[in-house]
Parts: C-alpha cells; sequence; structure tokens
C-alpha cells in the first residue's frame, strides 16, 4: 500500500465521511496486468445500507449487476473492474450531513470494481476509480464558527489528520462533503479500496465464477 502525501490525506478525510474510504488511491503505473484474465458475474444488485453516525444519516448502497473482469494486479490480489457506474449511493436517512429533499435520492455514483486477494482464505474488498464520481452532494449548511472572523477557529472535534483537522477555518463537514468529489478528480484513474458496511462473506457468494 502506497503512503499518503498530506494533501492526499486531506483529500482523503474530506471524501471518507460519505463515502466509507480508506487508505490511498493506488496508482495503476505500479500494478501489473494479470497474465491470467479472471472473470466474475454479479448476477443480481448486490444492496447493503449503513446506519448511525454522522447524526442518524443512513445510506443504502448498491453494486450493479454484471461482469467483473480482472483488469490489474498486485502481490496480494486481483482487481477485477465491473460496469460502468457500478457503485451507487441513495440517501435513506438525512442526519445533519445531507437536507430533506436528498432522502430517497441518489447521491453518489462510481466506476468500481472487486478486489480478489490471492489468499483464498481472505473475504474480497470493493474499490471505487478514482475520478468517475457523479453525485448530488447535497449538504446542509454547517453551524457558524464562534468567531465571526471566518477563517479565524478551527472546529476541535474534527479528527487530526497530520497536524490539521479535516476541515477548518470554519468550513463545516457539508460544504467540505460538497467539494470532496471534486478535490478526487486529482487522483483521476487512481483505485481506491474502500470499507463501507458490506458483508463481506455474502458478497463472495453472490459472485460466480465466470
Amino acid at each position: 500500500m502506497l503512503k499518503c502525501a498530506p494533501k492526499e490525506i486531506m483529500k482523503i478525510a474530506l471524501l471518507s465521511a460519505v463515502l466509507l474510504l480508506t487508505g490511498c488511491g493506488t496508482s495503476i503505473a505500479h500494478l501489473t496486468v494479470p497474465l491470467t484474465v479472471t472473470s466474475f458475474e454479479l448476477r443480481a444488485p448486490f444492496v447493503f445500507t449503513s446506519t448511525g453516525g454522522l447524526g442518524g444519516m443512513k445510506l443504502e448502497y448498491t453494486l450493479t449487476p454484471g461482469v467483473y473482469v480482472a483488469t490489474f494486479e498486485d502481490n496480494a490480489g486481483v482487481y477485477h473492474r465491473g460496469p460502468d457506474g457500478c457503485y451507487s449511493s441513495k440517501v435513506l436517512a438525512a442526519g445533519w450531513v445531507f437536507t430533506p429533499a436528498s432522502v430517497g435520492k441518489e447521491n453518489f455514483r462510481s466506476d468500481c470494481g472487486i478486489y480478489m486477494y490471492k489468499n483464498p482464505a481472505t473475504l474480497p474488498k470493493l474499490y471505487i476509480v478514482l475520478g468517475t464520481e457523479q453525485g448530488m452532494f447535497a449538504p446542509k449548511a454547517a453551524p457558524a464558527p464562534a468567531s465571526a472572523s471566518v477563517g479565524a477557529n478551527v472546529i476541535s472535534s474534527q479528527p487530526q489528520l497530520g497536524g490539521a483537522t479535516a476541515v477548518q477555518g470554519g468550513v463545516g463537514v457539508g460544504i467540505a462533503m460538497g467539494v470532496g468529489a471534486a478535490l478526487a478528480s486529482a487522483e483521476r484513474g487512481n483505485l481506491m479500496i474502500i470499507d463501507p458496511p458490506v458483508d463481506r462473506e455474502a458478497l463472495r457468494q453472490a459472485l460466480q465464477v465466470k
């Protein structure tokens, strides 16, 4: 796994609140094309949800049915890319992140894939292709900072990342997520393992070897 530069850590922090990401985007320049091309078929939509956190926000995630084909590999596993726009999420409960009008609507879509470990005892993970994100991101306005001078205060409740908070200068989490997808475009084409609350064993069982 590549180490993130400080500016990349900030980008990941901004995206992670909604997308549940982990780690950094992996450049395809550091991957190889598999000698043997394998594929898996997902025959029905694979749906799961997340609850709690961020003021009661609840999201429903969907993996699109189709064939997921091996495109790249590293020492530990193989990246099987799915159909275009195969990973999406929909707002089920707004919490304090989204507006009430967002409920029931898709808020995110991205090209994606399934990372299959070479060790068959290790369960698969999901990844997205950075720079392919689409979404409706409709964050609520953040609470006003304690000081009238915008930029004078740091929101102390945010986690510390590389000496800075995830959101600084009185800018709220909602606003940060509103620009998160745009920031991710700087890593266009990189592959990022994500960590949504998916039952990875159920996902493995849902995949049919082609």
